[in-house]
């Protein structure tokens, strides 16, 4: 039995050049922090709003970190927002999920950060601040 030169166990290998394409794609929580810089507002359902209260500068340069302020972010609690569509499209977008897929991922995070603040941890987004649910049931933000 003859074998083509280049064959393993008697099937053909493919032989090519392969170019490595470098994607892009970000967390959930990259991208809250994405959508905020962006749209200088978010509402995340169950939790509240968040909103940059001064002017950041516009970003050009991709590979040059964006620096947060420390008092550039507020938070108004409000458990009953409900799902913004447009962070969804957003996180589709950039994390090159399907919708509902996107959907789940977001309220998933969510669901897990209103977990840790019911059992008495705090639930922090990198990059945007730390949440901690107060006695009285109201979340602060820090």
């Amino acid at each position: 039995m003859i074998f083509p030169p280049y064959s393993v166990f008697g099937i053909p290998l493919i032989i090519g050049r392969f170019a490595f394409i470098k994607t892009i794609t970000v967390k959930i929580e990259q991208a809250l922090v994405l959508y905020l810089l962006k749209n200088k507002q978010m509402s995340l359902q169950g939790i509240g709003t968040f909103s940059i209260d001064i002017p950041l500068p516009e970003v050009t340069d991709n590979e040059k970190p964006i620096v947060i302020p420390a008092n550039a972010v507020s938070f108004v609690y409000d458990p009953k927002i409900g799902e913004d569509e447009s962070i969804i499209d957003f996180i589709v977008l950039h994390t090159k999920k399907i919708k509902p897929l996107a959907s789940a991922d977001l309220d998933s995070f969510l669901t897990l950060g209103r977990q840790f603040l019911n059992i008495g941890k705090s639930f922090t987004i990198h990059n945007i601040g730390t949440l901690d649910k107060l006695r009285s049931g109201v979340l602060e933000f820090r």
